[in-house]
């Protein structure tokens, strides 16, 4: 199925306009973008935990024509031929390694002395001096940032996707928070998120939950400390679908909210809101960090966060990403989770999925009400 995820149009202009003859993705995310591995899939999930040497999905290779083949070790290749869209070759880690099937095929069909673009972040060093070794007439090119801005721009099918993952854990948490009492502790309001999520249809779920307490302080962690009347609650969570992720936070107050936590949230609100507003086609992650900065410097408050928002994808934070230092623009068919956070704990934050249209942003998350603060019943 996931072959028509993959953004046809740009993995052409990547062959155009790169001169690479042939294309290797070796890093969880291009290797299921571009196959459909299914062993790809758990080192999805554990990003951004996942290190490029720890990897076992296999070595995905492209030709112009958009033909991939997907190389995996032999105890994989019976749920990579069942589950992938690409056709899949075997190699056995005993007799050698995937860089050197992959040097075999490349020699038989022409390519050794082709321009082959890689991952620099996804092939470790000692796999390119393998390659190298085997085919010394290989020229090999990082593509890295071509293959992120291809992988950026969404298709429907891949917007339709993380829609439902969104709608999935906004249903996860009104649930959780519907359900929850003062008295719970923060581990039954955690483990009810991450179980709804798993229950509605999620094939997995992870994030974290923080309690500010009425007098400001944070108490960081997930732990038995049971949730109190005046309680700011801010949780944060993804869940993944078909390897698609969604990311949203969400506060909850136990009972009453006080006027300065009304303030807060409501100013935080209003940044996010002029956030999505502010952000089109050809603005750049840098200039909707430095707007955040501005909008909160309106409100008599100094901005100190590093991160404003990020794309969305199989490497879960991708670029265009929300900071000061991002030159990338923003492009037409961009998911960004856009999440201002308010000093002075950083846990006033509102964040949710953005999709960038030309004609007009779409929020994707938009189950979730957040207009005013979900009220947890509580008492005095």
């Amino acid at each position: 199925m996931f072959q028509d995820f993959v953004n046809r149009d740009a993995l052409d202009s990547l062959f155009a306009y790169t001169a690479v003859e042939v294309l290797v993705a070796s890093s969880p995310k291009n290797v299921f973008y571009l196959t459909g591995s299914p062993t790809a899939i758990p080192d999805i999930h554990l990003l951004p935990w996942y290190t490029p040497s720890a990897a076992s999905c296999g070595v995905a290779l492209v030709q112009p024509d958009g033909s991939s083949l997907l190389f995996v070790e032999e105890a994989d290749l019976a749920v990579s031929r069942e589950l992938a869209w690409a056709p899949v070759t075997t190699f056995d880690r005993e007799d050698g390694s995937a860089i050197q099937a992959l040097a075999a095929y490349l020699k038989a069909h022409g390519f050794e002395e082709s321009i082959v673009g890689y991952e620099s972040e996804g092939m470790t060093a000692s796999a390119c001096r393998e390659l190298r070794a085997l085919l010394p007439r290989l020229r090999l090119t990082p593509v890295d940032e071509a293959l992120d801005l291809m992988r950026s721009r969404k298709t429907p099918g891949e917007i339709a996707m993380i829609k439902r993952s969104a709608d999935i854990l906004d249903d996860a948490m009104i649930r959780a928070f519907s359900e929850a009492r003062e008295g719970d502790t923060e581990w039954d309001l955690h483990s009810a998120i991450l179980g709804n999520a798993l229950e509605l249809g999620a094939e997995y779920c992870r994030g974290g939950l923080m309690i500010v307490e009425e007098n400001g302080e944070p108490h960081k962690g997930v732990g038995e400390r049971p949730i109190r009347y005046g309680d700011l609650i801010f949780a944060d969570h993804a869940t993944f679908l078909g390897g698609y992720p969604s990311n949203q936070s969400r506060h909850a107050i136990v009972g009453e909210a006080s006027e300065e936590q009304a303030r807060m949230y409501k100013i935080t609100v209003d940044v996010e809101r002029a956030l999505i507003e502010y952000m089109r086609p050809g603005v750049t992650g840098r200039d909707v960090f430095l707007r955040c900065r501005e909008l909160v410097a309106e409100y008599g408050m100094q901005h100190s966060a590093v991160i404003v928002g990020h794309s969305l994808g199989f490497g879960y934070q991708e670029r265009p990403m929300i900071t000061e230092d991002e030159g990338m623009a923003l492009r037409d068919g961009n998911i960004i989770a856009i999440e201002p956070m308010l000093p002075p704990t950083q846990r006033y934050t509102v964040q949710d999925l953005v999709l960038i249209r030309e004609g007009g942003n779409v929020l994707l998350s938009d189950r979730f009400d957040t207009d005013e603060l979900f009220v947890i019943e509580g008492r005095r």
